[in-house]
């Protein structure tokens, strides 16, 4: 019985360390989201622009 019950305990953990984990994932995603828009905006800018400096802040 102590065997099973610290399985149970265990699976419930790793249960709750999965829920943590996609959460973070989901919170990373948005943030890669966001940055790629962030870069993207920034090489627009540089290309419309034309000029050295801005080409250089957009990398």
């Amino acid at each position: 019985m102590r065997l099973r019950d610290n399985l149970h305990r265990r699976l419930a953990a790793v249960g709750q360390e999965l829920v943590d984990a996609r959460e973070s994932l989901r919170v990373s995603d948005e943030q890669l989201a966001y940055l790629r828009g962030v870069a993207d905006d920034a090489e627009t800018g540089a290309v419309v622009s034309g000029s050295p400096l801005a080409a250089r802040e957009a990398q």
